[in-house]
């Protein structure tokens, strides 16, 4: 379990792999499916079954309105519902269609429905592999690949351009991968990765400490931004409070965080509100574009704790599209920022056809892990393809990437 710098990468013998074979998994599919064109990975469209189980839902709950809640999302299935897409499993695994959007939601009953999946395009680079043992795979998580395996990304997640990668090294798969923790989708920099339940259970105490939703982290977090205007020289510290509400408007998954000034009150609605502590420091500053290069140690972990706090100094990054001082309202819930769209004659949603640029983030996780350098932060080794190195018996673990390209 324990390899030292600089060891980049760890035995590929030691990778736990088993023969390809069809299983249900969101990221498993035939290779066949994948396209790669002008820089892009595509991925062609499919069917997708999903399933799920009624449990205690309110008198006078419909199928339809108990869907809107599960997945918290305002879209109308009435259409759907129309087409037959939605069918009520038997005991017995058959299954009849659903008509009546109205039909009374009963405890226990399974709904089977499909799903004509889009997935948008995810850059075609091949994901960098920092570190790895046995137990765990840490990479430098491109820009505009999500971590986590959720709608529309299943096999342009993270996950599923992993194991494609290795299907291409070794004809086999992965057997075993847990995300440890993620990253927003236009956030590129370390990501971890359990190969076993054991380490996934260590790293992620290791990481989150006591879990108390007040503590602070034993892992020290360390990213670098590109914020607009002229960062002031002094370290800044900033203690403010988060709250999230999140808006069925937009989809499901799709969150909005905000700051609290000391002594406001957050709305009624809220989802949570939580501490949050972040500290700033200058690494310089480009007078020809007119912005920053900051770095940001994270004591506390939460939802877009980095882009908010920055935007309430006033220096928000230079390209986030939800929390810079132009941030629309509306944004896309995919890699993609600026594209071409073309609605689908089987299931009438609109889908990428010619994307223009990836949704890149200026914000990058340099470093995740526990040590300290001479002035008590954490001290990057300096080796060009990153590193890691792991002492469970001391319980700590430190992983470093490359900066990235704009740094």
């Amino acid at each position: 379990f324990f390899e030292s710098c600089p060891g980049h990468v760890g035995s590929r013998d030691t990778m736990k792999l088993v023969d390809l074979r069809d299983k249900d998994d969101d990221w498993d599919y035939d290779d066949a499916c994948v396209e790669i064109r002008d820089g892009f990975r595509w991925i062609l469209p499919y069917y997708k079954e999903h399933e799920f189980r009624v449990s205690n839902p309110q008198p006078g709950d419909t199928v339809a309105a108990v869907f809107r809640k599960k997945f918290n999302t305002a879209r109308s299935v009435s259409k759907d519902i129309a087409k037959g897409k939605y069918r009520r499993v038997a005991i017995d695994g058959t299954d009849e269609a659903i008509t009546d959007e109205y039909m009374p939601a009963e405890d226990g009953m399974v709904i089977r429905y499909s799903v004509h999946v889009h997935e948008p395009p995810v850059t075609a680079d091949p994901i960098p592999i920092v570190y790895e043992d046995a137990h765990c795979i840490v990479i430098n998580k491109p820009a505009s690949i999500p971590s986590q395996v959720s709608p529309p990304f299943y096999r342009n997640s993270v996950l599923g351009v992993l194991c494609s990668q290795e299907r291409s090294r070794a004809g086999q798969r992965l057997k075993f991968l847990s995300i440890i923790h993620r990253l927003d989708l236009p956030t590129s920099g370390i990501l971890m990765i359990g190969k076993n339940n054991e380490a996934v259970t260590h790293l992620r105490q290791a990481m989150n400490g006591d879990g108390g939703s007040e503590s602070e982290l034993p892992t020290r977090k360390h990213y670098v931004a590109r914020v607009k205007c002229n960062f002031p020289d002094d370290q800044i510290t900033v203690n403010k409070r988060l709250w999230c509400k999140t808006d069925a408007r937009r989809g499901a998954g799709e969150v909005r965080v905000r700051y609290l000034e000391d002594g406001e009150d957050p709305p009624p609605d809220h989802d949570w509100v939580k501490s949050a502590r972040t500290m700033f420091r200058k690494i310089g500053y480009d007078a020809e574009t007119g912005t920053s290069t900051v770095n940001c140690w994270l004591a506390t972990g939460r939802t877009h704790q980095i882009r908010v706090h920055l935007l309430s100094l006033g220096y928000p990054i230079v390209n986030d599209p939800d929390y810079g001082w132009s941030a629309s309202k509306k944004t896309k819930k995919s890699g993609i920022q600026e594209c071409d769209m073309q609605k689908c004659a089987d299931c009438g949603c609109s889908y990428i056809v010619n994307p223009l640029r990836l949704n890149m983030l200026y914000l990058h996780a340099l470093s995740y892990g526990q040590w300290e350098g001479p002035d008590g932060r954490d001290e990057p080794c300096g080796c060009p393809e990153g590193c890691g190195r792991q002492d469970p018996a001391q319980g700590t673990y430190a992983f470093h990437c490359p900066p990235p390209p704009w740094l």
